[in-house]
Formats: C-alpha cells, sequence, structure tokens
C-alpha cells in the first residue's frame, strides 16, 4: 500500500487563543481562556509634582462609587497646562489626572505618596502614558502597543477605539489616523 500523506511537519502558528473544555453535569462547553495582562500604571503619580498644573476639587466618578477600594477619602483632579494647547474656550489645559486619596481634601498636596490614578484624559501631548502613547501618535502605533499588551482592542467606528487590559481600559479617538484625544481609566472591584 502507498500512502498520499505528505511526512512533513508543518508548525502552523495560530492567533485564535487557545480554549479549554470544562465539564459540567449536563455537557460540556468551550470557554475562551481570559487574556492576562500585566499592564503596568499609566502613569507615576510621584510625577504629577513635576508637572506644571491647577488642582481641582473632588469629582464624583460614576463607575468607581461603590469602588471597595474608594469608600473613604475623596476624588481630586489635575489640569494639566500646555502653553502650546488651547481647549475650546481658550484656557491651556491639555489634559486632566483624577486620583483617588484616602486623607482628607483640606490636607491634600500633590506629592502626597497614598494617591492612586483613576483616570487620565488628554487633548494634548502634555504627558504620556504607558512611556509611549501620548496624542500625536499614528494609529498604527496605538495598536501595535494594544496588541504587545494583550489588550482586547474593539475598532468601535473609524475615529473610536478601545482596549481593556484587565486593570485599565483606555479609549482612543483618532483624527485622520491620528491619535487626537485618550482616556485611561483604572478598574475596581466592586462590593
Amino acid at each position: 500500500m502507498i500512502s498520499c500523506m505528505n511526512k512533513q511537519n508543518v508548525n502552523h502558528k495560530s492567533s485564535v487563543k487557545q480554549k479549554k473544555t470544562t465539564h459540567d453535569s449536563i455537557q460540556p462547553e468551550l470557554i475562551e481562556e481570559k487574556i492576562a495582562t500585566t499592564i503596568s500604571e499609566p502613569f507615576k503619580v510621584t510625577d504629577i509634582d513635576r508637572l506644571e498644573f491647577t488642582s481641582g476639587s473632588g469629582k464624583k466618578i460614576d463607575q468607581h462609587i461603590q469602588c471597595d477600594s474608594s469608600k473613604n477619602g475623596f476624588y481630586g483632579s489635575y489640569n494639566l497646562i500646555d502653553s502650546n494647547y488651547s481647549d475650546k474656550i481658550g484656557r491651556p489645559i491639555g489634559g486632566t489626572i483624577t486620583i483617588h486619596s484616602n486623607k482628607e481634601m483640606l490636607n491634600w498636596k500633590s506629592t502626597d505618596t497614598d494617591q492612586t490614578i483613576w483616570e487620565i484624559h488628554l487633548k494634548s501631548n502634555v504627558i504620556s502614558v504607558w512611556d509611549s502613547i501620548k496624542v500625536g501618535l499614528p494609529r498604527f502605533k496605538v495598536e501595535k502597543f494594544g496588541k504587545v499588551n494583550n489588550g482586547r482592542c474593539i475598532k468601535k467606528g473609524e475615529d473610536y477605539y478601545s482596549c481593556d487590559f484587565n486593570n485599565f481600559s483606555a479609549v482612543y479617538l483618532f483624527k485622520k489616523d491620528t491619535l487626537s484625544e485618550l482616556t485611561v481609566t483604572r478598574k475596581c472591584n466592586k462590593n
């Protein structure tokens, strides 16, 4: 007998995520393994003091109302000054960093080490997040960052793109394939 099978070993790489089968008492089901990402903090809170900013009063962050880590304390914000940028009403505010602190607002200082960054919203290149993503980058570099860091990224329109990195989410807005605005938000555990 002659076999028509090719005996060559071919190693195909696949972009499909590995699935595992789990069995329950009724029927087996396939569950896609969750992509693990260990992306770092988007910006170091210790670097805030070196920026030019004005501080703002507390602010309610709707998606963090029931966070187990933010029941006490307050949310404060830093308006980042960018002399090369002007918003719709002429202010040089290129971005905002929103923090949470367990202290009282009355004693809040930019040098406090207990601050946790909850959200960064940027309209200018006043700072970069994750040391590489900033307003003005071409779309392909932002998309590459999402892939390299195992983000679950979705293009939600021609100018709107979002990524989930397990502990952070990022929303990117583009104009003519150039990043024009971005928001990075920390996720939290609910009660």
